[in-house]
């Protein structure tokens, strides 16, 4: 990849898509046709929070699954710099539909934390009637506004 400056890496990804901005961070839902320029700056924390998913995905199926709409990417960042990622992906059931958060992933958690209602509109504008985090640590529960444990996922190697 060619070396950027600080200033052209925080020019060469900004999206046109859902932009909000609380407590001097900037909040983007990054419009699909802006994937892959914004990939390079958000991969690494997105594989760290895939740490959690016990090897269920892959970055690359993450960012096959955004070029292909099946999930949406939010990016956080604060003076040009990424500090948190989410991914959401909406599934549909007989009785429900769900916006299920499947990485959640960033730094200084209390600068970006409330753009959780940003994402929380969104899915309502969707017709989702609830939000889900399957893979979330037990610090989440705790941290995550109005949040409360549904059940227990259990699993075992075959």
């Amino acid at each position: 990849m060619l070396e950027q400056t600080e200033h052209q890496d925080q020019q060469s990804w900004q999206s046109p898509g859902l932009k909000t901005s609380w407590n001097g961070s900037e909040f983007d839902g990054v419009l699909k046709d802006d994937v892959s320029s914004v990939w390079p700056h958000v991969e690494k924390l997105i594989t760290s929070g895939l740490d959690y998913t016990d090897g269920t995905l892959r970055s690359e199926d993450v960012l096959e699954e955004l070029l292909n709409k099946s999930m949406q990417l939010w990016v956080s960042r604060r003076n040009g710099k990424v500090e948190a990622v989410c991914i959401t992906t909406l599934k549909e059931y007989a009785t429900t539909k769900i916006c299920e958060f499947v990485v959640v992933a960033g730094n200084n958690m209390q600068n970006w934390i409330e753009f959780e209602g940003v994402i929380m509109a969104w899915a309502r504008s969707h017709k989702c009637d609830k939000a889900r985090a399957v893979f979330a640590r037990e610090g989440w529960l705790r941290a995550a506004l109005d949040w409360k444990r549904a059940a227990t996922i259990i699993e075992k190697v075959l």
